[in-house]
């Protein structure tokens, strides 16, 4: 189980200053980067937290657990319901930069929950394979 402490450690080390109401706005270098007025700034921040939350339910010690402790499976239920609430959010938020429609194939493909492509008969076949187009085509920019 993370502790309080390291949580906020964890918070501290990202480059994303989180405000009062939970929303995670560019800082330092980050910030400096997209500039003050960032096109894409929201929907960057946001698809990093995503990222994040998704490594955190990834390397989660219910994971490793045949039968996890209520505690930490209650935790890890939490970690999914905010990744699967600020999918939502992240869908709700066009992007108008390449960096932003870069950011939405990762979280999107993040989301389909496949570690290797799924099977071209997969409904998801197309939708894997679009997001990596758009990464190769973004990586040869």
């Amino acid at each position: 189980m993370m502790s309080r402490r390291n949580a906020l450690a964890a918070a501290a080390a990202s480059p994303f200053a989180f405000s009062g109401l939970g929303v995670a706005q560019p800082s330092g270098a980050l910030a400096r980067t997209l500039g003050a007025d960032g096109a894409d700034a929201e929907l960057l921040a946001r698809c990093a937290v995503y990222m994040a939350l998704e490594r955190a339910i990834e390397s989660h010690p219910a994971n490793d657990m045949i039968f996890p402790p209520a505690d930490l499976r209650e935790e890890e239920n939490n970690l999914s319901r905010q990744s699967n609430e600020l999918c939502g959010v992240i869908a709700g938020i066009p992007a108008v930069t390449m960096a932003g429609v870069l950011a939405k194939a990762r979280v999107t493909r993040a989301a389909l929950g496949y570690v290797t492509p799924p099977d071209p008969d997969d409904d998801d076949a197309l939708t894997w394979s679009l997001c990596g187009d758009l990464l190769r085509m973004g990586a040869d920019a």
